[in-house]
């Protein structure tokens, strides 16, 4: 939620800078601010579960690879998203592939077999 606000504000400083008479540049950015503005008002903030036993919304899920690599992933909100971070939208494909899932259980993706070595909470940060 304070991701969404940080980026409508953003928004709103670029609003003020910009010159009125720009009015591509005013449409761009109020189709921006509607964008967000809307995105705010329906936004459920949601903690994560305690001590989660499966995969799901709020989860930090760490993967084995068989080649013996390991990818930790958190599952989140479309507007939270930083796949270079890690973070997943809950509505991606892998992450729909693994919600449901409990440690030591094993799901194909693609040609990929990943095997559910940890589950946790998502922290903040």
């Amino acid at each position: 939620h304070q991701r969404i606000q940080a980026i409508l504000a953003e928004w709103r400083r670029k609003e003020a800078a910009t010159p009125a008479d720009d009015r591509a540049a005013q449409a761009r950015i109020g189709r921006e601010l509607r964008y967000w503005q809307a995105r705010v008002a329906s936004a459920e903030v949601t903690p994560p579960p305690a001590g989660p036993e499966e995969v799901r919304f709020g989860c930090r899920v760490t993967l084995a690879r068989a080649d013996g690599s390991r990818q930790t992933l958190g599952l989140v909100g479309e507007d939270e998203t930083r796949p270079e971070d890690g973070l997943i939208a809950w509505t991606a494909p892998l992450a729909q592939a693994l919600i449901g899932l409990e440690e030591g259980e094993t799901v194909r993706f693609g040609d990929a077999e990943l095997e559910i070595l940890a589950i946790e909470p998502l922290t903040a940060g």
